[in-house]
């Protein structure tokens, strides 16, 4: 404890020293290559955020603290310079264009675009925006930072993927999922547990057709590239970061009945395990008494606080030829579930290499491996789910009786979880490749071809053990399945990019092969060797049906071709033009429908460059953009759904084939008409900017299921008969509100607002399913359910809202019913405030979402008098007894029934992540003598706070029903990153 003092004191100490002292100032003029003053100019301190920028002369001052002696220069468009200053007081600076500069450019499908000629809608996020959180799972790192895209965090089990939309749901029955492309390869958009963040460069969020048009039958759902890391040339680095921290539940639910109230509430209904004990029977009270002298905490048995450590090391540098990237990296994370974890392993290398003038080579190669144990049944209102047992559970049952043993006796509802899960394993391991290795040669100047070849592989392993002795364990099982997703693309381009002084013309024409295929097989096995177990060598043969292995497999691919053409024209990058066009053929539509055209058109103008606006002192940047295109959708359907197909089935004794479905030689693509107009906008020296974008996608030809007479044998076919509508206005706004010295506040964020509409079901208007309904007129996702209207104080009756809007006793699951909003939200967003002096920053990022409701079957169990068998919440206690009683719950004579009771509101404000941080200065590392370039410390937290009215356990679980599923983690970490 004494050293731990000792370190803490001295680091203050440190940076007391490091937070004082006298600067010095340094003016000066900065100007191009032909001696015109530059103004806007960024000069920074490096080590520090304090920074100036030039005025409409070029000119500048600057304070220069003590122990820091370097001056960084830049500005879009031209070299970064670092200058170190000794004696001089006045420092002129001249900057020169850099041509090969991705710093003005954006990722856009194939290309990179100049943000000034930028017609689409595109948002971007950097790489210090999703280093070091604490999510295994890359997806859910973009929570609430780009606006329209909206994430919700589904399961908190350990490396889950999320439910991902952009600008809504735009299919039905097709996929609603954007496109993934991680250099140059389409990845697979479910498995991101065995990628790491932090090798990300940046993520480039595709929006409108302008920007997404160019993926053809994949992009309506919107595109999000990911470019990984590279090294910089004539440097040399290696960075270390290590990152310790524990994970709690993060919203405490439902106030469940102790040991005492739960056999009272029993005893007074005659029912469940302690209401059929008779206290005046000396056997029974024996039971009843010793059910009040148990009061198990199941939550201590199964909820647990979970522990997360990560390493990562990595390798960066290059020579003027060549530079690379090389990481290593190690997670372990504790689920907050009794068995629930993970670990990862993933290695990076990147190499890029100009061998001359005119040939360049790339590879970007990543492969990860993951192991996981998950809990069984997540979500489902069963008591051999875990999150279920914590509150369902009976108070007055130990998990172990008087011998230590697993208790089976009375007063459980089904087998004991605890057993269930320990006698047991639940594993899932995977790995997953993702290799581009690409050449370009230059022909001529302007002129070249480049040829990008792709694999994106994905081996998943399922792996299920019940031991026989646990309960209901039977003889014994044992599982295993496996899951193979392995895709190659193959992409060659001819471009053409010159600038003709105050013209730019680029056009690029492509061509594409992509080939995915898919391989299961499983198997499982009965009546387990005590003496082998969780392996397949354990399994007996059997010869009963029971005992008899089953096996499993198949295997189906399909495949994608493609031509397509990008141009591109700028006028003084003051008028822009972009087109592009691509036909695609695919496997998995019919003969008539195989082959479609997509395009798009954009243009934007910046109105900064006009005579009128360029000399504005206020206006930094101010550019109107436009566009519209067309774009498509095939994923969520099977491979084979325009073909008749068969599958085996037994007539008696008999086994043989039979038709499995009809198939639709006309079955297309899904096609989304994209309309977009938006506004980008800087002001006082880039002081104040953001985003403002108007859109409007119409998505027709919808997959929906037309209905057959079944005379013809066939109930139904997938048929393109809808359409649907999603409109909505996307804004971003960012400023620096304080700049004192150097005291830094700045604030931002996002908003979006999405109104989903279906405009047509071609057979039909509507359909139902579940407690919801499609329908013509409303969005997608409306609940439709039977309306509550509160019970009947003087019998206890449930009351509703009949057909005519009158209140009635009479409940019919197929009667009346109203609507009562939706579960996708058409409000999202997020917020940051960033608090900045010297090398302290405190971060604070919030997202939330408005305006949708989810059905909360976790509050149908617990508060319902049918289920007297689980436990109870204490709210139970004020059900309806006698006449007069002025409740919300029933009378336990009556059965409680799904109605609007338990839609709830789940909009939500949720603080998503805090992070202190401390980067050291130059002038304290320089003491190191060049051992350290870099060194910065942080404690952060993760889902600290949650504002909602809802009652369950997660409001942005990303099902419309909120059953007992995993819910988000609380967690708390320290951290650093060292560089060599």
């Amino acid at each position: 404890m004494y050293k731990i003092f000792i370190l803490t004191f001295s680091l203050l100490l440190i940076i007391s020293f490091d937070l004082v002292g006298q600067d010095k100032l340094v003016t000066g003029r900065v100007t191009d290559h032909n001696n015109e003053p530059i103004p806007g100019v960024n000069i920074i301190v490096r080590g520090l955020t304090k920074g100036t920028v030039t005025d409409a002369d070029g000119k500048y001052a600057i304070g220069l603290p003590p122990g820091y002696t370097i001056l960084v220069y830049s500005f879009v468009g031209m070299l970064t310079e670092e200058i170190r200053v000794t004696t001089e007081s006045t420092l002129d600076v001249t900057l020169y264009p850099d041509i090969q500069s991705l710093s003005e450019l954006v990722v856009t499908g194939y290309t990179y675009e100049k943000l000034d000629r930028l017609s689409g809608s595109v948002g971007t996020v950097e790489s210090k925006e999703m280093e070091d959180i604490p999510i295994p799972s890359f997806d859910q790192v973009l929570q609430g930072k780009t606006a329209g895209l909206y994430i919700s965090s589904g399961s908190g089990q350990p490396g889950s993927s999320a439910t991902v939309r952009l600008r809504g749901s735009g299919s039905i029955n097709a996929g609603n999922t954007p496109l993934y492309i991680l250099d140059n390869v389409p990845i697979s958009a479910t498995e991101f547990s065995t990628l790491n963040v932090n090798d990300f460069e940046s993520v480039s969020v595709l929006k409108d057709a302008s920007a997404t048009a160019i993926y053809g039958s994949r992009g309506a759902n919107g595109v999000i590239v990911i470019t990984s890391k590279n090294g910089k040339k004539n440097t040399s680095s290696v960075t270390y970061r290590m990152q310790y921290g524990v994970s709690q539940q993060a919203r405490e639910k439902f106030e469940m009945m102790n040991s005492a109230e739960k056999i009272a509430f029993e005893q007074f209904m005659g029912r469940g395990p302690a209401g059929q004990l008779d206290p005046n029977n000396p056997t029974d009270k024996l039971v009843l008494d010793q059910y009040k002298n148990t009061n198990t905490n199941w939550k201590d048995i199964f909820i647990r606080n979970g522990k997360l450590q990560s390493h990562e090391v990595a390798f960066s540098g290059g020579n003027e030829k060549t530079t690379y990237y090389t990481s290593l990296a190690y997670l372990d994370q504790e689920g907050q579930a009794l068995k629930s974890d993970l670990k990862r392993y993933t290695l990076r290398m990147n190499l890029s290499s100009n061998v001359s003038e005119k040939l360049r080579f790339d590879l970007n190669s990543s492969i990860g491996y993951s192991e996981s144990n998950v809990i069984p049944s997540e979500g489902q209102i069963v008591t051999n789910n875990p999150f279920a047992t914590v509150y369902l559970a009976n108070p007055y049952v130990s998990p172990y009786n008087e011998s230590g043993d697993y208790n089976t006796g009375p007063g459980l509802v089904g087998p004991n979880t605890l057993e269930f899960i320990e006698e047991g394993t639940r594993t899932n391991d995977q790995i997953k490749s993702v290799l581009s290795a690409s050449g370009q040669f230059n022909i001529a100047e302007p002129l070249y071809v480049k040829s990008t070849f792709g694999i994106d592989y994905t081996q998943t392993n399922f792996e299920r053990y019940i031991s026989p002795e646990s309960y209901d364990g039977g003889t014994g099982s044992f599982g295993q399945s496996q899951f193979q997703n392995f895709s190659y693309i193959w992409t060659n381009l001819l471009g053409y990019s010159k600038d003709f002084s105050d013209h730019f013309v680029e056009f690029t024409l492509g061509h594409e092969i992509y080939l995915n295929s898919q391989n299961t097989y499983g198997y499982v096995g009965f009546g387990i060797n005590p003496k082998l177990p969780e392996t397949p060598e354990g399994i007996t043969p059997g010869s009963a049906d029971g005992s008899i292995p089953q096996i499993s497999g198949g295997k189906n691919s399909n495949s994608l071709h493609s031509l397509f053409a990008i141009g591109n024209y700028s006028f003084k990058d003051k008028y822009n033009i972009k087109a592009s066009i691509r036909r695609d053929g695919s496997s998995r539509f019919g003969a008539n429908n195989r082959f479609a055209l997509f395009w798009s058109l954009g243009a934007s103008w910046s109105l900064k460059k006009e005579s009128f606006l360029e000399n504005s002192q206020i206006i930094d940047e101010l550019k109107v953009r436009a566009s519209y295109g067309t774009v498509g959708n095939q994923t969520g359907i099977g491979n084979f759904q325009s073909l008749p197909t068969y599958t085996s089935v037994s007539y008696g004794a008999l086994q043989g084939n039979g038709i499995l479905g009809a198939g639709n030689p006309d079955l297309k693509w899904e096609v989304s008409n994209q309309t977009n107009i938006g506004i980008d906008f800087s002001f006082l020296n880039t002081k104040i900017y953001g985003s403002l974008d108007l859109y409007n996608n119409i998505t027709s030809d919808l997959f929906v299921e037309y209905q057959f007479s079944r005379t013809t044998g066939f109930e139904s076919i997938e048929s393109n008969e809808g359409k649907m509508s999603n409109k909505g206005i996307e804004f971003t706004l960012n400023a620096d509100i304080v700049t004192f010295g150097e005291f830094i506040w700045t604030l931002g964020g996002n908003i979006a607002y999405n109104k989903n509409q279906i405009l047509d079901l071609g057979q039909v208007s509507e359909f139902e399913f579940g407690t919801s309904i499609v329908k013509v007129g409303l969005p997608l996702g409306s609940h439709y359910i039977q309306e509550w209207a509160g019970v009947n104080p003087s019998n206890g009756e449930p009351l509703y809202v009949g057909q005519n809007g009158e209140i009635t006793n009479d409940y019919d699951a197929a009667g009346p019913k109203a609507v009562f909003g939706t579960s996708q939200p058409p409000i999202t967003g997020g917020f940051f405030s960033a608090w900045t002096f010297k090398g302290l920053k405190l971060d604070a990022f919030f997202t939330f979402a408005h305006g949708y409701s989810r059905y909360n079957n976790q509050l149908f169990f617990s508060e319902n008098p049918n289920f007297v068998n689980f436990n109870l919440s204490k709210k139970m206690n004020t059900m309806w007894k006698e006449p007069g009683d002025i409740t919300e719950i029933q009378s336990y004579e009556y059965e409680r029934q799904f109605s609007s009771k338990d839609i709830e509101d789940a909009s939500f404000l949720r603080l998503r992540n805090v992070r202190l941080s401390y980067s050291f200065s130059e002038k304290l590392l320089e003491k190191t003598k060049g051992l350290f370039q870099g060194l910065d410390i942080y404690v952060q937290g993760q889902n600290l706070m949650t504002w909602t009215e809802f009652t369950g356990f997660d409001p942005e679980d990303g099902n419309n029903i909120a059953t007992f599923e995993y819910p988000a983690s609380k967690v708390y970490s320290v951290g650093l990153s060292v560089k060599f």
